[in-house]
């Protein structure tokens, strides 16, 4: 617990997404020491967008994390399943890791025998994943824990900056508008075409919560949500989480 309250008590008070961007990373490694602490946007396109690594990593190495990124097993998992939580790489390996590009022309030159990801919520259609990477033994159940149990805080502690980020671009009202909820500003849901149900279902998407907790917060079924999320992606004419969200940002007036 006093490790959980530390980790916690570490990434509040940023206001800048790059100071929140270092802050978490060393924060992490902290609570739960590790070799290798990243924080990589990895687009819809196999490349990766930004990537931030404490200690740094060589640009060489980034680069083909870049070119194999969709080779990543966990990366894939949480593109299909659409969860966010801390997940190993020993989780949903299914042996072909070890022999894949990704891991011989980046891992294994570093050294790296274990991982654990969970990702944030994202404005653009990208995933924001934040790797502990370790050169010995896997991480435990527990630290796996700690981090489920700390990932809504961090997710906070990112929808903020965000939220700094947005007033600083001029967007003060509509990004206002949209975290504080519990649905769409009537003029997006109007452009967007979608009611007000659904518009509370991609609002709650668009920040970062999965189907479970979209159901919790709203007070329906997780089926029920995916139904909205159906309707919803016909009149967005979208097909994934990632891409509804991406909409919902881009809706938002400049």
């Amino acid at each position: 617990m006093e490790r959980l309250l530390q980790l916690i008590g570490d990434v509040g008070g940023f206001d800048s997404l790059a100071d929140f961007r270092e802050g978490l990373l060393s924060a992490l490694r902290r609570a739960v020491p590790c070799d290798y602490a990243s924080y990589n946007e990895v687009g819809p396109e196999p490349d990766c967008l930004f990537a931030i690594a404490d200690p740094p990593v060589p640009d060489p190495l980034v680069a083909r994390f870049a070119v194999h990124a969709e080779q990543h097993p966990v990366l894939r998992h949480q593109r299909t399943t659409k969860s966010g939580r801390p997940t190993r790489i020993s989780d949903v390996d299914d042996g072909a890791f070890r022999t894949s590009d990704l891991y011989r022309e980046f891992y294994r030159p570093l050294g790296i025998t274990a991982q654990v990801v969970f990702t944030l919520p994202a404005r653009e259609e990208r995933l924001v994943g934040i790797a502990l990477s370790r050169c010995g033994s896997d991480f435990s159940d527990a630290e796996c824990t700690l981090l489920s149990r700390a990932r809504p805080y961090l997710i906070q502690a990112f929808r903020t900056v965000l939220q700094i980020d947005g007033l600083r671009h001029g967007r003060h009202a509509a990004v206002g508008l949209l975290i504080e909820g519990p649905g769409l500003p009537a003029a997006m849901a109007d452009r967007l075409g979608v009611t007000g149900r659904e518009g509370e279902v991609l609002r709650a998407l668009a920040l970062g919560s999965d189907t479970a907790a979209i159901a919790a917060e709203l007070g329906i079924t997780p089926r029920t949500v995916q139904k909205h999320l159906e309707n919803a992606y016909a009149k967005l004419g979208v097909h994934t989480h990632s891409a509804a969200a991406a909409a919902v940002w881009a809706a938002l007036p400049d």
